[in-house]
Parts: C-alpha cells; structure tokens; sequence
C-alpha cells in the first residue's frame, strides 16, 4: 500500500476491488483509504473519508459494512460515512447518537437497516439510508471489541468483549429486527474478546481466539447452544477469519498469547471440526484486514508486526 496501517476497514466493491480505509499508523488516526485492483495487481488511492478531525480515535475494524446498494457504510465515533463506488466519493449521513461509541461492532440487516451496538456502553441504534439514525432498546451487556453476526433467521448474535467492570465477557444476545427487542442467549463456554465470528454454510457461527486457548466455540442458532469444538494449533487474537468457497475457514496471524504476533495460518474444516496448517504468511501480522476476492484469493493487508505499522499486502491462494 502508499502506507502502513492497522486496525483499518476493509470491503469489497461490486468491480470486484478492494477498499481499504482509516485505521492509524505511527502518526495517528488516518482518515485515507485506498483500493487494490485484482486485475492489474495495483493500489491506488482513493478520496478520503469526511469529518476530518472530528474523531480523537477512529479504528474501522468491525465498524464497516457493505450495503445491498454496493455502498459502503462505516460508522465512525460520532457519525456515518458512506463511500459510493459509483463516484469515489464519501459522505457524511447522520449522526451516531453515542457520539463517544468506540470500538462497536455493525451488521446488515435483511431489510437493508444496518444495526449498530456497542462501543464503551450497551446502546445500539439502527441507520437507514435516508434517514436519521434512530436508538432501539440497549443491549443487556456493556461491550467494546465484540462480535455481531446477522444469523440466517434475519436475527443479529452479538458475542463476547470487554467492558470496564467485568474484563472480558463471556455473554452472548440476539437482537430481533421485528420485536425491535434484545434477549439473551446462551453465554460462551470461555470469555473472549479481540476474537472473530464467522458464519458457516451450515447457519452455525464458529468464535475463534480471544479466550480459552484449549478451544474454539461454535454457536446453533436452531437449539442456542455453544459447543466446543477443537482448538487452534496456535492461540491467538486480533487475527482475521475467512470463509472460503470450499466452506472452510481460513485464520491468518494475530498476536499469540505473550502478544507477539504471528505469521501462521491454520484452516478450519466444518465437516470434520478440525485444524490443518496451511501456508504461512511472509510476515507476522496482527490488526491487520482480510478480504476474500472474487478469485477466490485472500487479500492481507497492512497491521503491525508489534514493532512497525505495515504497509505490505499479500495474496493467500487455496
């Protein structure tokens, strides 16, 4: 890339390129973005995002989303951005109304809403293109650094965090788009937060890292249960995860349990609910973006390798 950053957003547009925005580097927040063409194998920059100053901390990791428009919608502490790939372009669009949020997590709804949650505090409140974000009902657990997963039933499974009172939180809500209402769920069997959540073609949600290093989680939605299942050859947080067109689950670096971060890579086999290694990376990274591309490549980029704030990107090919 032009530069390194980490704990930046990440989304793949509709011509099938990347687009990497915010995050930080050794001088601070960055409000650039940039976007990595699969063709011709090139970055280039890209207009930056709005509101220049107006947030004292801006990590779009979890806080981005793409729109059945094709835009794509990033909720920044204090306010939305969006970014229209039809003319390269931002734009503010309401205003958070926990402008301290930080942190939070996003999902889509199947309406096209998007649902906002957490953050410092258990507010949560839904955009809609066109119109005012509106608060709903709070979550039952203040969380930062969480997970939201849109489940196949329309619901929203938020997992896990961290919060001032109680450290990392083992707890787990479902946010129903038509009650409007939060209910509790089955909590996980290991408190995690740093961690990720992915859904799997089976309508389960598998929870890596971030907790209990003698295994990972995988939530039923049909029985709201969790179940351990085997654990990674390597702990780790702040890592990514990936689906892959097989259905399997690609994780990639993140920090180890001493917080040093890793250039290991492991994959996930739903239908056996084992671990094989896989090629590792060519340099240890963590906070760092994955993206799957329409190749059916993985798309690393940027992170820190606990020393530096990498500008480097590499490609990952099953």
């Amino acid at each position: 890339m032009s530069g390194g950053r980490d704990q930046a957003g990440v989304a793949l547009l509709s011509s099938g390129s990347a687009l990497v925005f915010g995050g930080s580097n050794e001088g601070g927040q960055l409000w650039s973005a940039e976007s990595y063409d699969r063709t011709s194998k090139r970055w280039t920059q890209a207009n930056p995002l709005q509101g220049y100053g107006t947030s004292p901390s801006f990590y779009a990791r979890n806080a981005a989303v793409v729109l059945p428009s094709g835009k794509v919608l990033v909720a920044l502490p204090g306010f939305f951005d969006v970014y229209d790939p039809t003319t390269h372009s931002w734009y503010l669009t309401g205003l958070l109304s926990q402008a301290g949020a930080y942190d939070h997590a996003v999902a889509v709804l199947p309406s096209g809403k998007v649902i906002v949650a957490g953050g410092g505090t258990a507010a949560a409140e839904i955009y809609e293109v066109g119109k005012d974000p509106w608060p709903i009902g709070a979550m039952n657990t203040v969380r930062s650094n969480h997970t939201a997963t849109t489940l196949p039933s329309g619901k929203v499974l938020v997992a896990g965090g961290w919060n001032n009172v109680d450290g990392q939180v083992a707890t787990a809500e479902l946010y129903d788009p038509v009650t409007e209402r939060w209910t509790r769920t089955a909590s996980m069997l290991s408190r995690r937060t740093m961690h990720t959540a992915t859904l799997l073609p089976s309508g389960k949600v598998l929870v890596v890292g971030g907790g209990d290093p003698s295994f990972e989680e995988l939530y039923d939605p049909t029985t709201e249960t969790w179940t351990a299942t085997w654990s990674m050859a390597e702990p780790r947080d702040s890592h990514t995860a990936t689906l892959l067109p097989s259905g399997r689950v690609l994780v990639a670096g993140g920090a180890d349990i001493d917080y040093v971060p890793l250039a290991s890579a492991e994959l996930y086999d739903p239908a056996t609910g084992l671990w094989s290694r896989t090629g590792s990376m060519a340099t240890a990274r963590m906070e760092h973006t994955a993206v799957l591309l329409p190749t059916g490549e993985v798309l690393i980029a940027g992170g820190t390798d606990g020393i530096i704030v990498l500008q480097s990107a590499e490609l990952y090919q099953p």
